[in-house]
């Protein structure tokens, strides 16, 4: 048996001096983050590992997302992603493994399409994300080799920001369900032939 830790902390500095030249409008920022990192590893026996783990990123504001319509000090603010998660992974022989993982993700600060109008973007004060992921790697036989993965998400709304927006809503471009599979086989050790899939369920375009 065999218990390990892994603890981090990330400090960035986040500059920002922006200038619209649609409308002239100016505007600087600068966000001083701290992103700690804990997790803790457990090997009951030795092909067999149990991992959690708990982190807080953050997503500074660049790009597009400063040309709202609206901006305030709160739409400048980074997005803030706490995250809990578990993992396990069990090696059924040194060339294939097999991994399970649950997790919980909270994101504050988020900006999402407005459901009201596809062309704006609106600030979502909560997201919630769970879900759940399957995965198999390895090899099958000494010419074949397979990637595979199954995931479950269940991502909404935390509070309500509209009458088309509630507490509760599903959130955009996330599917419930998403599928691959990739096949890769040695014809000879020079050849190889290889086909794959990537299957997502039925998303909403807007929250």
């Amino acid at each position: 048996r065999l218990a390990q830790a892994v603890a981090g902390l990330r400090f960035d500095r986040f500059d920002v001096d922006f200038r619209n030249h649609r409308t002239n409008a100016t505007f600087a920022s600068t966000d001083n983050l701290l992103s700690p990192r804990l997790g803790l590893i457990y090997k009951p026996v030795e092909p067999v590992s149990v991992y959690s783990s708990y982190s807080l990123t953050y997503l500074p504001r660049a790009g597009d997302q400063l040309s709202s319509p609206s901006l305030t000090n709160q739409s400048l603010g980074p997005e803030k992603v706490t995250n809990y998660g578990a993992r396990g992974k069990w090696d059924l022989r040194s060339s294939l493994s097999l991994t399970a993982a649950v997790y919980h993700l909270n994101r504050t600060n988020v900006v999402v399409p407005d459901p009201n109008d596809a062309t704006r973007s609106i600030l979502v004060d909560g997201q919630r994300t769970n879900g759940i992921e399957l995965g198999a790697a390895g090899s099958i036989t000494p010419s074949w080799t397979v990637m595979g993965g199954y995931a479950y998400q269940d991502g909404r709304i935390t509070n309500t920001l509209s009458a088309t927006a509630k507490d509760g809503a599903r959130l955009a471009q996330v599917p419930r369900h998403s599928f691959s599979l990739w096949n890769r086989y040695n014809v000879t050790p020079h050849l190889g032939i290889a086909a794959g899939v990537i299957h997502n369920a039925d998303m909403f375009t807007s929250t």
